[in-house]
C-alpha cells in the first residue's frame, strides 16, 4: 500500500498538490496526515513490542493529534513530506523484516501493523487523492 502511495504522488503534477481531497482537506494535506500517522505507527509499534497497547487502539476521537498533524506539516513543500513518508515507511518495514512478518502476522495484537483489507486507514486516504485528480480544477 505505501508503495503504491508514493508511487502515486510522485507522478502528481504541481498543480495536483492543491486539489481537493475532502472537503477541507487538499491532496497534500491528505499526504501530511499519512505522514504523521506512518511516524506514530513506528513510534507505537515499538511500545507495542515492550507490551504497550498503542494510544490509538483505545480511543475514537482522532481530532487533537489529526490537529497537531496538519499543524506541523502546514509549510512542509510536497517533497519532503515524501521524503519523511519514505523514512517512516522504511523503518517499519526494516522492524517487521528484522521481527519476522510471519511471527508478527501470528500475534493478533499485531493486526493493526499491516492496514490491510477494504477498509484500511491509508488505502481510504489514497482513493481519496485519486478521486481529487480525477476531478477537473
Amino acid at each position: 500500500m505505501n508503495q503504491e502511495i508514493i508511487q502515486f504522488c510522485e507522478e502528481l503534477q504541481p498543480s495536483d498538490w492543491q486539489k481537493m481531497a475532502t472537503s477541507t482537506k487538499t491532496v497534500k494535506d491528505v499526504l501530511a496526515h499519512l505522514v504523521g500517522w506512518q511516524r506514530e505507527v513506528v513510534v507505537e509499534f515499538e511500545k507495542s513490542l515492550r507490551g504497550e497497547e498503542p494510544w490509538f487502539i483505545s480511543i475514537t476521537n482522532y481530532d487533537d493529534f489529526n490537529g497537531r498533524i496538519d499543524k506541523e506539516f502546514k509549510t512542509v513543500s510536497t517533497k519532503v513530506l515524501l521524503k519523511e513518508f519514505r523514512k517512516w515507511d522504511q523503518i517499519l518495514e526494516q522492524r517487521i523484516s528484522e521481527l519476522g512478518e510471519d511471527v508478527l502476522r501470528r500475534r493478533k495484537e499485531a493486526e493493526w501493523v499491516f492496514d490491510e483489507g477494504d477498509d484500511g486507514h491509508f488505502l481510504e486516504h489514497l482513493n481519496q487523492m485519486k478521486q481529487a485528480i480525477k476531478k477537473p480544477a
